[in-house]
């Protein structure tokens, strides 16, 4: 379907009539395919709008566009859509077992009052990213190289590099902090006037926390268990870059732990893709061949070092059967990882069976992060392909203290949000104390003693902005993927397996089904730290079989 072909008055005109369809036993999955096929009409427009935006940051037109959509259609057709879904309550008990777990969220569903006020919002919250396309990293004197001072072996350069790079993002930050309050006074509107005390509570009530294999409290817990278990390994990892890389603020963040900083010397995006390919023909054969032939239908749309940088993001068009996705490419190591976490969204959203149900192709968000963030795992073995064999120690490491770091950073986000929603009104200055507060209780290995201004925005994310509470999601799944790494079974076939998997269960069967408990309990997160504590000294031993350059 092209986007010229798109017709919202036609679309509405049979969401009204199925609405009013009469619904039984004998037509109920007539009546599903019917909506699915209405929803993915919808989708497939909202999808390839995103696509011209995210591709085109800086294309005023493109970002119009999106906005229009999400402004004059969105709040609509999502109203409708689930008015269409909340009438399969009087035949739930004969929904086919495997669209269960997809369409009671929508049965149990407001039929569209709440979510049409949040759908309303969601144009504003979508400014994010035209915010980030403001950003220009240069220097205010025009001397030199900001980006690529940032891995400079001199300390005081990288330093200098830092702040640049806070003082070019500062007004864009202030801005994303203004929008956080203003969606904060919204959504906490629309709570308050659907009896709730705040928008935590709201959205607790509702898909898609609702729908979580786990509850509020278990959340408290796991934050917990990552408090007491996964600081003390980066404070290893912290105390190893003091003395390889003169220190651990967040200047030296860039400087892997054998004290260089790690560049590919593939620049090239396509060549980028060639080495992706690479490494997906040694875990799988299967995996290189969906992945080559997304490749040809032009799935993966990458910017390069040169280029204005993108917002990583990857969607689905489900007329065409495709994903999208769009990222930067710049050669560094977490660009690299970047790049394999987009590719293993693309190859989950397009493995899935393509007769399953639209919203089938969007499992719960910790499984397909989970299914991205075991692409860069498994992918450790295979880094030659874009590294030399002296960089590999330290890139291999470099992924494990990223992931362990997302994993700290994204609980303090997770707390972070639910205080900032217990306030009944905010302003930015708030918001950073909470934040610089939160911090704390969550080290994560750098060092930001005294330096607070810098730091302080961190916190106005596209993850807390745009989608509240898409946080925790990401501490599971790379629980998971750390997991799967430091198992026993082959990465590769796990990885085929799981990214194969649609919603057509509970998310605990679906990491049930490849060896992971969901949630992980204390036992397990302490177990895993211990497993990460001994890979990680044999890592930093092979270290010292390769020269550890120190810097000034």
């Amino acid at each position: 379907m092209t986007k010229s072909s798109f017709d919202w008055n036609s679309i509405q005109n049979s969401l009204h009539a199925l609405k009013f369809t009469t619904l039984g036993v004998s037509n109920v999955v007539k009546y599903i395919h019917d909506l699915d096929l209405l929803e993915s009409e919808i989708y497939e427009r909202q999808s390839s709008l995103a696509r011209d935006y995210y591709t085109n940051p800086g294309d005023a037109s493109a970002r119009a566009t999106l906005q229009s959509f999400y402004a004059d259609i969105h709040p609509d057709a999502s109203a409708l859509v689930q008015a269409c879904a909340s009438r399969l309550s009087d035949v739930q008990d004969t929904l086919p077992e495997q669209w269960i777990p997809t369409l009671l969220p929508f049965i149990q569903s407001d039929e569209g009052k709440i979510s049409g006020a949040i759908a309303e919002l969601q144009g504003e919250a979508e400014t994010y990213s035209s915010l980030s396309a403001l950003v220009t990293y240069e220097y205010l004197d025009g001397q030199g190289d900001l980006l690529a001072d940032r891995g400079s072996d001199d300390r005081s350069i990288r330093e200098r590099a830092h702040r640049a790079m806070i003082n070019a993002e500062r007004i864009a930050a202030e801005r994303k902090a203004e929008l956080f309050v203003s969606l904060h006074a919204k959504r906490q509107s629309i709570a308050r006037d659907a009896g709730f005390k705040s928008y935590a509570d709201l959205a607790w009530s509702r898909p898609p926390l609702s729908e979580r294999d786990y509850s509020r409290n278990d959340v408290i817990a796991l934050r917990e268990s990552v408090r007491r278990h996964i600081p003390g390994l980066l404070q290893i990892l912290a105390n190893t870059r003091k003395g390889t890389v003169g220190g651990a603020r967040p200047w030296d963040d860039q400087i892997a732990l054998d004290g260089k900083f790690h560049r590919s010397p593939i620049k090239d995006p396509d060549q980028a893709l060639d080495a992706v390919g690479k490494i997906l023909s040694e875990l799988s054969p299967v995996l290189e061949k969906d992945f080559s032939r997304m490749r040809q239908m032009g799935v993966f749309n990458i910017a390069g070092p040169y280029d204005k940088y993108r917002q990583p993001i990857t969607n689905y068009l489900p007329i065409s059967g495709l994903p999208w996705v769009s990222c930067w490419y710049s050669g560094v190591s977490s660009s690299v990882f970047t790049l394999l976490h987009e590719v293993g969204h693309a190859l989950h959203l397009y493995r899935i069976p393509k007769e399953s149900l639209f919203r089938q192709h969007y499992p719960a968000k910790e499984y397909m992060e989970f299914v991205a963030q075991a692409t860069e795992t498994v992918s450790l073995p295979y880094l030659g392909h874009f590294f030399g064999e002296d960089s590999l120690p330290g890139v291999k490491l470099s992924l494990i203290e990223r992931a362990l770091k997302l994993i700290v950073n994204m609980t303090a986000l997770d707390e972070f949000q639910e205080r900032a929603y217990s306030l009944g009104e905010t302003d930015t200055e708030s918001l950073n104390e909470i934040y610089i507060d939160v911090l704390k209780h969550y080290p994560n290995g750098v060092d930001i003693d005294g330096i607070d201004d810098l730091v302080k925005f961190d916190w106005a994310s596209w993850h807390v902005i745009v989608h509240p509470f898409y946080n925790l999601e990401y501490v599971l799944a790379w629980i998971g993927a750390l997991t799967m790494l430091t198992g026993d079974e082959a990465s590769g076939a796990l990885l085929e397996k799981a990214s194969a998997r649609a919603q057509d269960a509970p998310t605990s069967s679906l990491f049930r089904d490849v060896g992971l408990r969901i949630p992980p309990t204390e036992a397990d997160v302490a177990h895993l730290a211990a497993q990460l504590t001994s890979l990680v000294h044999i890592s930093l031993n092979a270290l010292s079989d390769h020269s550890i350059v120190g810097t000034k």
